[in-house]
């Protein structure tokens, strides 16, 4: 229909949280993003590998035990220097930036015709759901792939988290309410607002599309 050629990149992480997306530089901008920031500076800062290593092998080995697995069959401990993203502060996919200079500062200089992004299920998850947080890191996230791309208008579309929980019902309705889902869409259509540029970005209800 266009009669151009068009491109897609797909860079997907299943798993990560939106603080993970953000460019490091803009967490520096707001008082809620700088506190977090600083929060996870702290934990890096005292991180310790071989404590770690332990906790990981401690818990491994409480599973393997809770199985009735013999001892040849329990898990060795984990080599501290080789230990997951996951466990390590920084470099988890529930951090600030961790994914972003691979996943987005990796294309800097290309020119990207737009952005469309679909996140939210571990930023939902009870102990991580933190909806004002989420409003502001979504601006900013925004801002910066702009900045980034030296493009002031760069087309944003965010397509709304889709998943969480089961259908509502008669019966469940007050349950099921308590969720975090619907925290995080409204976080993610507010803090696309706050952007405050309607004719470059647009929020795409999709809560319908997993559950029905």
């Amino acid at each position: 229909a266009l009669q151009i050629p068009v491109g897609v990149i797909k860079n997907a992480r299943g798993g990560a949280s939106i603080e993970s997306f953000v460019p490091r530089q803009m967490f520096d901008k707001d008082p809620v993003a700088k506190l977090y920031a600083e929060s996870v500076e702290k934990r890096i800062a005292e991180f310790n590998p071989e404590a770690e290593a332990d906790v990981i092998w401690q818990r491994q080995l409480a599973r393997a035990k809770g199985k009735g697995l013999p001892e040849d069959k329990w898990p060795k401990r984990p080599d501290p220097k080789n230990l997951t993203s996951w466990n390590v502060p920084g470099k988890s996919p529930s951090d600030m930036a961790s994914c972003y200079n691979g996943m987005f500062g990796v294309f800097k200089g290309y020119n990207i015709k737009g952005v469309l992004f679909h996140q939210g299920y571990n930023n939902a998850i009870s102990s991580n759901c933190r909806p004002k947080r989420y409003r502001v890191l979504m601006k900013l996230m925004v801002e910066g792939w702009r900045e980034d791309f030296n493009d002031p208008a760069l087309p944003v579309g965010v397509i709304e988290f889709c998943a969480g929980g089961d259908p509502q019902t008669w019966d469940n309705f007050e349950m099921m309410s308590e969720g975090g889902a619907a925290y995080i869409r409204e976080a993610q259509r507010l803090g696309l607002a706050d952007v405050g540029d309607p004719v470059n970005t647009a929020s795409l209800p999709a809560y319908d599309v997993q559950i029905p």
